[in-house]
């Protein structure tokens, strides 16, 4: 599903893969992305609000907040998932300046102990 605005929302669907010869299907849970009501980095950038992929390129004009993704493979091969949290430091115009980006297990609960950090720097030429 989409925003409104064209961004990613959530959605529920199934997923097919080959690996090895062998065809693995799945259940794909994306949960409500949360977006913050600031400026994205790449926001002025033509183009940039019509890409719709996963977590950076969220096709909206704000940054993502809470991003919750889970994969779990029907034939019992596993389960991926991509689960984060971001907080972010912002300039007087409202772009971020730094994200802190927290990573959680696969419950959404418990961090993993890793943390990716992002600084923005913006040139007015």
């Amino acid at each position: 599903m989409l925003n409104a605005d064209g961004s990613m929302s959530s959605w529920n669907g199934t997923l097919s893969r080959t690996q090895n010869n062998t065809t693995e299907t799945a259940t794909s849970t994306l949960k409500t992305v949360v977006y913050d009501t600031k400026n994205a980095p790449l926001k002025n950038i033509i183009g940039y609000l019509k890409i719709i992929d996963n977590e950076d390129e969220s096709g909206s004009a704000h940054n993502t907040l809470s991003y919750n993704h889970i994969i779990s493979y029907n034939n019992g091969t596993g389960t991926e998932w991509t689960i984060f949290k971001s907080i972010f430091e912002y300039n007087t115009s409202g772009y971020p300046t730094k994200e802190t980006r927290s990573y959680y297990d696969k419950t959404g609960t418990t961090t993993t102990g890793s943390t990716d950090i992002n600084t923005y720097e913006y040139n007015h030429l």
